[in-house]
């Protein structure tokens, strides 16, 4: 499982980069943007150029693929320039949006956390409390309903 967050705006996009399409070149001379490959085993996103080669003259000198690596802007987990990658965060902000309500409701709201697991544990702690408060809630109107309980405490 990939945490997906959106890109941080403060993040410098790096040399070659298209900062609205997010298209990425090989440099400045290049014209044709590069195809996403996918990750490296050094944690770097990898490029290829995508250009046929008659369509590039500078194909013979050039290196054609590039690697970027991860950031927390447009090169995050995964890149802005893959297919579906902004559905994909629409589905956690719906995912998420029980827990902002708990965590609102629970007075945990400034907390902020940078991990899935201190996400994780943030939950369960929060589930945990109010299940508890559920729990005192309940006994508490149950102490107050019940008549014979009066009268045991006042023999």
């Amino acid at each position: 499982m990939t945490l997906v967050t959106p890109p941080r705006e403060r993040v410098k996009v790096p040399d070659n980069v298209d900062g609205e399409s997010h298209a990425v070149y090989m440099d400045r001379l290049c014209e044709i943007p590069m195809r996403y490959m996918g990750r490296v085993d050094n944690g770097s996103h990898e490029f290829k150029c995508s250009a046929n080669p008659e369509e590039c003259i500078r194909s013979a000198i050039c290196g054609q693929y590039r690697e970027i690596p991860v950031d927390a802007g447009i090169f995050g987990q995964i890149p802005e320039q893959v297919r579906g990658v902004t559905e994909l965060r629409d589905l956690r902000k719906n995912s998420e949006r029980p827990f902002n309500l708990l965590k609102h409701r629970e007075g945990i709201e400034p907390l902020r956390v940078r991990s899935q697991h201190g996400l994780m544990a943030v939950a369960t702690f929060a589930g945990m409390a109010n299940l508890f408060l559920e729990i005192v809630a309940t006994r508490k109107t149950e102490r107050k309903e019940n008549p014979q309980q009066k009268l045991i405490l006042a023999a």
